[in-house]
């Protein structure tokens, strides 16, 4: 199975463009730190080991989900199941949406979903046999998972709730005095970047809630897996098992088969555009070479000295990798963690802002042009659509203007 799955996910890493948070990983890794306004250190480091082309970019993402596909079946393992429920649990996370549909990208949560996996595996594993030597080794996973991003935190308190509640006279407090050792160790240098810029994730949270309509579902998505090992576990000692093995794998199969088709045929600007519809992660890969083009055009009809601002962090940072080769300048966004990698430099004679409202800048703005939108392919009003603004520069400095824009 893990064959297989690590296939199916080299070639849609090898067909599709860049995701416009694969982008933004790209320019943090051009301002490489110890911590991030949104998450630890680990993803941008691995961008920028792998940013030649897509698929070097994303050969640690396979290899994490890859990861996660074995875990999975020892988590069902662990469960009690044999042979054929760790098959159909490795079979069933293998292809299952989440997946397939971002299983082959460089994205947080595709490190954070196997390092779940992981730390549920020596959790149920103690529970099996006590072993108080397995904390040790969740503290070092939990120490790993913060630099990623601190939502390991989330799940570990859920788990001591869970334990006080349901445990009260055998709580491992020994267990749990070894876990934040190397957890805090992990977690220490992206705290203290936090600490030092004002914590700015606990600003971000609701602001990423509020734009995506989304607080804790895909942050969950490292629990599903726990789900289809116990369900497998459980099927494989069934009454009337033979028949439920048959259905648990057609519906595993046939959904894989649809979700890993529309990624690979939306592979390609002619893919068609039910393809490319059919997933936010697939659009989020489509339009931005037709977007940087149409912005560089309206750029170079500007003055030299003229300053690139954008109203949300994939249009910078999309502007910042292609743009390079089509002489545009760095840009510059206010939006999320972006705004900590800079401000525009005062010295700027006017803005080129592209976005939906410029209204945020406290200047006069004049509509220029606009990026294309087919309405097939990207987002409307992202990099579909998109008016280009020529602004003037504001009164304030950037640096006093810009921690007032942050977050907008």
């Amino acid at each position: 199975m893990a064959p297989c799955t690590a296939l199916a996910l080299l070639v849609e890493a090898w067909l599709q463009d860049y995701h416009g948070d694969e982008l933004y990983f790209l320019s943090a890794a051009q301002h490489l730190s110890w911590g991030y306004a949104d998450q630890g250190a680990l993803v941008p480091f691995l961008a920028w080991l792998g940013e030649g082309s897509p698929l070097t970019l994303r050969i640690p993402a396979v290899l994490a989900t890859v990861v996660g596909v074995v875990l999975t079946a020892l988590l069902a393992r662990e469960f009690g199941g044999g042979r054929w429920a760790q098959t159909a649990a490795a079979a069933a996370y293998a292809a299952s949406p989440r997946v397939l549909d971002t299983g082959s990208l460089l994205l947080t949560q595709t490190f954070d979903i196997p390092l779940w996996i992981a730390t549920t595996l020596l959790l149920v594993r103690w529970a099996r046999t006590g072993s108080d030597r397995l904390w040790w080794g969740m503290g070092l996973l939990a120490g790993v998972a913060f630099t990623v991003k601190p939502l390991i935190a989330v799940f570990w308190a859920c788990c001591v709730a869970v334990l006080l509640a349901t445990r009260r006279r055998s709580v491992p407090w020994a267990g749990l005095g070894k876990l934040p050792a190397l957890a805090v160790a992990g977690a220490l240098p992206y705290l203290i970047w936090q600490g030092f810029h004002g914590f700015p994730q606990l600003t971000l949270i609701p602001v990423v809630a509020q734009e995506t309509g989304e607080f804790a579902g895909g942050n969950c998505a490292g629990l599903f897996p726990v789900c289809r090992a116990a369900a497998a576990a459980r099927i494989s000692t069934a009454a009337g098992s033979r028949w439920w093995r048959r259905i648990a794998l057609g519906v595993s199969a046939f959904s894989g088969a649809v979700v890993l088709a529309t990624s690979l045929l939306s592979g390609g600007p002619s893919s068609p555009a039910w393809a490319t519809a059919a997933t936010l992660e697939v659009r989020a890969e489509q339009g931005w070479s037709g977007f940087t083009d149409a912005v560089s055009t309206a750029y170079h009809h500007l003055p030299p000295a003229t300053t690139i601002v954008t109203d949300h962090y994939w249009q910078a940072s999309a502007l910042n990798w292609f743009g390079a080769g089509r002489g545009l300048p760095p840009a510059h966004s206010p939006h999320r963690g972006f705004s900590y990698f800079g401000e525009p430099w005062d010295a700027a004679q006017a803005i080129l802002f592209v976005g939906t409202d410029p209204a945020e800048l406290p200047t006069h703005c004049l509509r220029v042009s606009a990026t294309p939108a087919d309405g097939d392919h990207g987002f409307a009003g992202l990099n579909e659509g998109v008016p280009i603004w020529l602004c003037n520069t504001p009164r304030q400095s950037w640096e006093t203007l810009w921690p007032q824009l942050r977050h907008s």
